[in-house]
């Protein structure tokens, strides 16, 4: 499999989607906070295909940001949430 078939690039996504590649540039950083659209990568304007396929199937998991979100809109802090995992993760192993 090659490269181009692990991507979809920022002119395929603007064809298949009916938006300008300018849209794009603008937006899809909104998209993957607020829609839950999977980061692009750090090689450039690619997204990795299975992710974007994923995210359009609505089998997507929910991205970081939304997930750090919900959890301040329900009075809860990812730190507060990180520590009461690990206590309960080594919870009495402290003296091992």
């Amino acid at each position: 499999m090659s490269l181009s078939e692990k991507f979809v690039t920022l002119d395929e996504l603007a064809a298949a989607t009916g938006r300008t590649l300018d849209w794009w540039r603008r937006n899809h950083r909104r998209m993957a906070t607020e829609e839950g659209m999977p980061e692009k990568s750090a090689l450039g304007w690619l997204w990795p295909r299975k992710a974007l396929e994923r995210w359009i199937d609505g089998d997507a998991i929910p991205s970081r940001a939304a997930t750090a979100g919900e959890a301040v809109a329900e009075g809860h802090t990812i730190a507060a949430n990180q520590n009461r995992r690990l206590r309960e993760r080594y919870a009495g192993r402290a003296g091992a």
